[in-house]
């Protein structure tokens, strides 16, 4: 009886047959010429590039928009790429635009918030940054640069008190040279 069962089971294993295909993170979004487009498109953003990385990344979105989607790894989403290369290019708008596809508005990624706050306060749209500052302040990223960031906003709208509180401690925090401070700081006593 248990030379039947192994004989049979032996039979019935080795009459499986299984297809077994690797498949590599990125092909659910590209294909394989697209994400070389997207490779070389991240190096030209990482060597400062910033035209030739602003057309490779756009010709990647463009031919793989119905594919991408905002749960995709943002270390090959090239919206999120886009986002940071479009504020090098002083384009606030569209690096507001690129980041919707990467994160929604309860991320708690620091890097698209902190680039979100640059991006919002440039375009003078200060009460939303001084929103994604508390928000950032609350995941306690590095307060002196946040602080910096609240405090000018602040400032801009008026809001001197606030402004002089944020900035006084930002520049006591700071681990680096914030001098540049020091023009938003001329009516602090």
């Amino acid at each position: 009886m248990r030379t039947t069962i192994s004989i049979f089971l032996i039979v019935f294993i080795t009459s499986c047959h299984f297809d077994l295909k690797v498949t590599k993170k990125y092909e659910l979004y590209f294909d394989e010429q697209t994400y070389q487009l997207l490779q070389t498109g991240i190096e030209a953003y990482q060597k400062q590039n910033y035209k030739l990385a602003d057309s490779l990344l756009t010709i990647v979105i463009d031919k793989s928009e119905d594919n991408l989607s905002i749960s995709m790894p943002t270390d090959f989403n090239p919206y999120y790429y886009r986002g940071h290369n479009s504020i090098e290019f002083d384009k606030y708008e569209q690096a507001i635009s690129d980041f919707g596809h990467v994160a929604n508005d309860t991320t708690t990624n620091t890097d698209i918030l902190l680039a979100r706050t640059e991006a919002f306060k440039m375009l003078h749209q200060y009460d939303t940054t001084i929103a994604i500052c508390n928000r950032l302040l609350d995941l306690k990223y590095d307060s002196s640069i946040i602080l910096s960031q609240r405090g000018i906003c602040y400032y801009q709208k008026g809001q001197f008190d606030k402004a002089c509180s944020d900035l006084t401690t930002s520049k006591r925090l700071a681990k680096v040279d914030v001098s540049f401070l020091d023009k938003f700081m001329k009516d602090c006593n």
